[in-house]
C-alpha cells in the first residue's frame, strides 16, 4: 500500500495540470486496487478463507450517505468551535478535482486495509480481530504522511484511528464499496471544510481530522453502525468449514 501510494504521489507531483493530477490519481488508484485485491485473493485462498466480496451500488450509496452526513456534522462543528471569521460559502470552496484526486488513495487504502487486513483477520479470528487490525494500524500508518510534508501529530493519529474503526465496521456490515464511498467523500470534502473554517495553518487538515468533536462524532457513528447491518458482520466461512457444517 505504501509503495503504491508513494508512486501515485510522485506521478501526480510530476504533472502541472490539476485535471491531469486527478486522472493520474484515479488511474493509479484503480490499478493499485486491482493489484492489491489480486494479492489478497491469493493469500485468502492459501489460508482457505473466502475472497473479499466486492459488491455494488447499494453498498456504495450507503457509504456515500454515511460519509456525507458525518462530514457535514464534523465540518459545521469544526467551523463553529475553531473557525475564523470568513465571508466564503461552502459551495465556493468545493473543488471538483479533489474528488478525482482522492479516489485513488481511497481505493488503494480500502483495498489494503479493509478488503485486505480486516477481511483476512475477520476470516482467521473473527470480527473483533478485523476491527482491531483496521483501526489502530490505520491511524499509525498516517505517520508516513510526513514523507509528503504533512505535520502528523498524536491528535491526528487518534482521529484517523477512529475513522479506521468506522470504515472497518462499514466493510464488515455492508462491504468494500461502502467503506470506499465513505472514505472517498470524507477525503474529498475535508479540505473544503478547513478552508470554510478560515484555517490557513499548514496543519489545518490534521487539526480537522484530529479535533475532539470529530473523534466524538466518529465514535457515535461507530456505535450506531453496530446496530445495523447484514451477514457481512459474520465471520466468512471457508468451503471446508461449510462442508463440515453441512455434513450429516
Amino acid at each position: 500500500m505504501l509503495a503504491i501510494t508513494v508512486v501515485m504521489e510522485f506521478l501526480a507531483a510530476a504533472t502541472e495540470t490539476s485535471w491531469i493530477k486527478g486522472i493520474v490519481g484515479v488511474t493509479s488508484g484503480i490499478c493499485g486496487m486491482l493489484v492489491i485485491l489480486a494479492a489478497v485473493g491469493w493469500i485468502a485462498k492459501r489460508l482457505q478463507i473466502p475472497t473479499p466480496r466486492i459488491v455494488g451500488w447499494r453498498d456504495l450509496a450507503i457509504g456515500l450517505v454515511v460519509g456525507l452526513l458525518i462530514s457535514i456534522t464534523c465540518g459545521l462543528l469544526f467551523r463553529e468551535m475553531h473557525g475564523e471569521p470568513t465571508t466564503v460559502t461552502f459551495g465556493m470552496v468545493i473543488n471538483p478535482i479533489s474528488f478525482l484526486r482522492n479516489m485513488g488513495p481511497a481505493l488503494i487504502e480500502e483495498a489494503s486495509m479493509r478488503a485486505g487486513v480486516v477481511h483476512l483477520l475477520n476470516g482467521l479470528s473473527g470480527p473483533w480481530a478485523g476491527l482491531a487490525g483496521g483501526s489502530l494500524p490505520f491511524g499509525l500508518l498516517h505517520i508516513f504522511g510526513r514523507i509528503f510534508g504533512n505535520p502528523v501529530g498524536v491528535a491526528h493519529v487518534i482521529g484517523t484511528t477512529a475513522s479506521g474503526l468506522l470504515l472497518s465496521i462499514l466493510y464488515l456490515r455492508f462491504g468494500f464499496w461502502a467503506a470506499f464511498g465513505c472514505h472517498w467523500i470524507w477525503n474529498s470534502l475535508a479540505g473544503a471544510w478547513v478552508i470554510y473554517a478560515g484555517i490557513t495553518a499548514q496543519d489545518g487538515m490534521q487539526q480537522f481530522e484530529g479535533a475532539p468533536e470529530t473523534v466524538i462524532i466518529l465514535a457515535i457513528a461507530c456505535a450506531c453502525l453496530f446496530a445495523v447491518g447484514d451477514r457481512h458482520w459474520l465471520r466468512p466461512r471457508s468451503e471446508k468449514e461449510k462442508a463440515l457444517r453441512d455434513s450429516p
